[in-house]
């Protein structure tokens, strides 16, 4: 199986293929959408793999990556989500979070409106 160390180890070889060799020494932001529809409250309660690979992503952004992601956005957002995350954001530092967004299912107008 997958585990939550798998997740990070992706997460920044994502990272680092992006800087190495798309962004070529510039000084680009990414933001990142997690698409986060399938996800269901007993998944997060009795799977503590999404949890944790949530906070180990936020941790390495926040430690690592900070000044290169100009956002997170979070969209299909089931009601209970942002509860999760509060718990789940607590360990960030108030620049990190204030970089999160997380949006319904209504997101794709304020997607729109974020990135023109």
């Amino acid at each position: 199986g997958i585990t939550p160390k798998d997740l990070q180890r992706h997460y920044c070889f994502v990272n680092e293929f992006i800087w190495t060799k798309l962004s070529l020494g510039r000084e680009d932001t990414l933001m990142t959408v997690l698409d986060v529809n399938s996800i269901s409250l007993s998944t997060v309660k009795n799977n503590t793999i999404m949890t944790k690979y949530l906070k180990a992503t936020a941790e390495i952004m926040q430690n690592y990556y900070a000044g290169r992601q100009s956002c997170i956005v979070i969209i299909n957002a089931p009601f209970w989500f942002a509860g999760m995350w509060k718990g789940v954001s607590s360990i960030l530092s108030a620049s990190t979070t204030a970089k999160i967004k997380i949006w319904g299912k209504d997101f794709l107008p304020k997607l729109r409106e974020y990135i023109s």
